[in-house]
């Protein structure tokens, strides 16, 4: 489980936001002793652009919170240009974080007109686990499901039969994320996220039962559910191995 942190939205304007949010990252990384991961922080900024820093913390039992790992978005929809500034440096940052990859270029030009990026994130996690990178974008309804049948085929299928959708999912409710391996700078996984905010779930018909259906498949959310709204459902393939993730608002 992760707690996700948009820092200072409410008290100061964007480019001040940004600097305190880093402020409060680099703090997290060097508190938690972890110094050599601090100079990853760097690339995350890709100026000129402006954009919001999120922070995630995992949530342990019996650790405190940011014990275990933080991880750093940052979320390219708060940044002052959109399109073509953003992929470039986007792809710039992801050039300085990792080594260079011919599969990893070829992927990307790929993408390029395809898709745009919404979020750039790196997890780090104590010794002796690496880094990992992720990329986020978001690309029209039919090319975000192709991409992910393209890049893991029939992987997304089971968790997307869970929704029991009647209709085409709206572009700006997909999320893909890929992730890429720190010693090889290679792509190493997939991610799709679907949002489930009551307008999504009317335009593409979500079956009633959702939550009924998700109880069922993961057994363990039910304290989750009780607790919130759900949001966001993930599906994830490769990396960390083949799983389902739910995202839960809290109740208000």
């Amino acid at each position: 489980m992760r707690i996700l942190l948009d820092p200072f939205f409410d008290h100061h304007a964007p480019e001040e936001r940004h600097r305190r949010s880093l402020a409060l990252a680099d703090a997290l990384v060097r508190g938690l002793g972890w110094r050599d991961a601090v100079g990853w922080c760097a690339p995350l900024v890709p100026q000129p652009l402006v954009g919001a820093l999120w922070i995630g913390g995992r949530l342990s039992r019996g650790t405190a919170p940011f014990a275990d790992g933080v991880a750093l978005y940052l979320n390219a929809e708060a940044m002052a240009e959109t399109g073509a500034p953003v992929w470039r440096a986007m792809i710039g940052a992801l050039d300085c974080l990792l080594p260079p990859s011919a599969d990893r270029a070829a992927l990307l030009r790929r993408l390029t007109g395809l898709a745009r990026c919404v979020s750039l994130a790196l997890e780090v996690a104590p010794a002796p686990h690496p880094p990992r990178v992720k990329l986020y974008l978001r690309a029209p309804a039919d090319t975000a499901t192709r991409l992910a049948d393209l890049l893991a085929p029939g992987q997304a299928e089971p968790a997307l039969a869970i929704l029991q959708a009647r209709a085409a999912w709206p572009a700006s409710g997909l999320t893909l994320g890929l992730s890429f391996a720190s010693g090889s700078g290679e792509p190493d996984g997939l991610k799709l996220d679907v949002c489930l905010c009551p307008d999504c779930r009317r335009v593409a018909g979500v079956s009633p039962g959702l939550d009924e259906r998700l109880r069922a498949q993961i057994p363990g959310a039910a304290p989750v559910l009780d607790a919130g709204r759900l949001a966001l459902l993930g599906t994830g393939m490769g990396g960390k191995g083949q799983r389902l993730n739910i995202y839960v608002e809290p109740a208000t």
